[in-house]
């Protein structure tokens, strides 16, 4: 079905595994959707990484896991497998994952404009 793109939540095997900063991740790009969107499938490992400035816009659902987020003016924010969440590009956090998570995400690479 033309415009249509299955997006298959078990998919992790469209790239190699990769070290981005203290995880060791992998991530299945499974849609270019245009004006810059991406939709794809994220694991990594448990870590916890400092982020001065989120690269990119992102919504999140969780497959698996648990994530907690800190931001410096506010409370933690936890999310479960079966939630859903933003962040907005720009956001300095704390991204603190004590175990493994899976993820399908929606991103937006370039800015709005």
């Amino acid at each position: 079905m033309a415009g249509v793109t299955r997006l298959d939540p078990g998919a992790l095997a469209s790239k190699p595994d990769v070290q981005e900063g203290p995880a060791l991740t992998r991530t299945a790009e499974l849609a270019a959707l245009g004006t810059g969107l991406t939709a794809g499938v994220w694991s990594a490992e448990p870590h916890v990484e400092h982020i001065e400035s989120y690269p990119v816009d992102e919504v999140c659902v969780l497959l698996e896991g648990t994530l907690i987020l800190r931001t410096p003016d506010g409370e933690p924010q936890t999310f479960r497998a079966g939630e859903a969440f933003s962040i907005a590009r720009g956001t300095e956090c704390t991204w603190d994952q004590p175990e493994k998570i899976r993820k399908v995400y929606v991103i937006r690479e370039t800015p709005e404009g």
